[in-house]
């Protein structure tokens, strides 16, 4: 998805100034918010819950947010009544609420029911803060999503390494403090853009719509229909899933995994603000490469990269070295950053109007479905085999979602982006 879409329409009134400016600030406040999530298991193994307790947790809250996934992404394409800016504030609003329960509440079940409402509000808004992007380029705005999507990650870069030393000095208990306050700017952030004025909905009726009947089609149809019209899609879609499943475990059982090597939260934050900073090369390149490179080949090497990164992880695990737990956690670069700024321009490329939001929603709803999955049966691995047998599950299942994500890009699909980038 090039800066300025070829083709793109000025939607009357829209006010585009400070777009990139706005859409920058909304994207490193939103992983600010959500780097204190990634750390919700520590919390509540803080607390004392299990790990099987800790994923049951997360898990429903996963599940939750692939149920609200299609309701969030049919309103985004403009089926819904609610513009988009009331749908991310809302979203982020109750997002602020969920973290106060999960931090003043002693009892262990309404805790974990705060952290998995949470992730369910949580899981939303990427696809959100995507839909944006989206919206505001195809109508002339010029803004650098990768660029902006950097910027987040470097934001959470900075977070995760004041976690660390902030768990380190006062408990695991600072974390649902931190995503408090947190979650408030992030609210603040969505409120800047972009305006229910501006933006009446994601699809604008008055933005010189295609009435023809296969596009109202496109935009009516759902999630089922759009899947089975588009079968190597959800092969990709399922090969990443498996991907992710890893990292889900990663990130849950952190903890678990750093003090099998000796180390403590100190650690477990150097090593996810290494693997923060390590996206911002992909992100910030991902523009010039579309250029350059066919995005479905981009898309292919992540897959690659996640199966270098998850081997690597493991065996640092296996070697007992915490030099190694860093290399595997800054692989980042090759694996969940190219993914992430790649499908953007990929789904931009490859869909209509009114499909593009169920596509970008479905890359991102990747995370959900292996939130499910590997919070839920990652902690009765850990809590029946160990780390090192969870790590073994990953890997393997890492190996054959590359493999299935690599039959499902397509090629042809990339003349639109070619076309643009040519008339640029």
């Amino acid at each position: 998805m090039p800066n300025g879409t070829a083709g793109a329409t000025r939607t009357p009134g829209l006010n585009l100034k400070g777009a990139m400016l706005k859409y920058s600030i909304q994207s490193g406040l939103l992983w600010i918010a959500w780097c204190p999530l990634a750390y919700a298991s520590t919390f509540m193994l803080g607390r004392d819950l299990s790990a099987t307790e800790a994923g049951f947790a997360l898990a429903i809250g996963n599940l939750l947010a692939l149920v609200v996934n299609p309701f969030v992404a049919s309103a985004a394409d403009g089926k819904g009544t609610l513009d988009i800016r009331t749908m991310s504030v809302g979203l982020s609003a109750a997002t602020v609420v969920t973290m106060a329960v999960a931090t003043v509440s002693r009892v262990p079940v309404v805790m974990m029911g705060g952290i998995a409402l949470g992730y369910m509000f949580a899981q939303n808004l990427p696809a959100l803060s995507n839909s944006i992007n989206v919206y505001y380029v195809n109508r002339g705005a010029r803004i650098n999503y990768g660029l902006a999507r950097g910027i987040g990650s470097l934001t959470w870069s900075i977070t995760s390494a004041i976690l660390g030393f902030a768990m380190a000095a006062f408990g695991t208990d600072v974390i649902m403090v931190i995503g408090f306050g947190a979650n408030v700017a992030m609210t603040v952030g969505f409120m800047l853009m972009p305006t229910p004025k501006d933006v009446p909905a994601l699809f604008d009726p008055d933005a010189d719509a295609d009435d023809s009947e296969e596009a109202v089609e496109a935009r009516e149809g759902s999630y089922g229909a759009f899947l089975r019209d588009n079968p190597r899609f959800l092969r990709l879609i399922v090969g990443f899933s498996l991907c992710f499943f890893m990292g889900q475990l990663i990130a849950n059982y952190a903890p678990l995994i750093v003090e099998q090597i000796g180390g403590d939260s100190t650690v477990q934050g150097n090593a996810l603000a290494i693997q923060a900073a390590c996206e911002l090369p992909a992100m910030w390149t991902m523009d010039l490469l579309t250029r350059r490179i066919r995005v479905a080949n981009i898309i292919r090497f992540a897959a690659a990269g996640y199966v270098a990164k998850h081997g690597m992880i493991m065996f640092a695990v296996l070697a007992g070295s915490i030099p190694l737990l860093y290399v595997g956690y800054g692989l980042q670069a090759v694996s969940y950053a190219v993914y992430t700024a790649a499908c953007v321009y990929y789904c931009n490329a490859s869909f209509g109007e009114g499909d593009k939001n169920k596509a970008l929603g479905l890359c991102v709803m990747v995370n959900t479905i292996s939130g499910i999955l590997g919070s839920f049966f990652g902690g009765i691995i850990v809590d029946a085999f160990g780390v090192n047998a969870m790590l073994a599950v990953g890997v393997g299942l890492t190996v054959a979602g590359a493999l299935i994500a690599f039959t499902g890009v397509e090629r042809a699909r990339e003349a639109g982006l070619a076309a643009e980038a040519a008339c640029e």
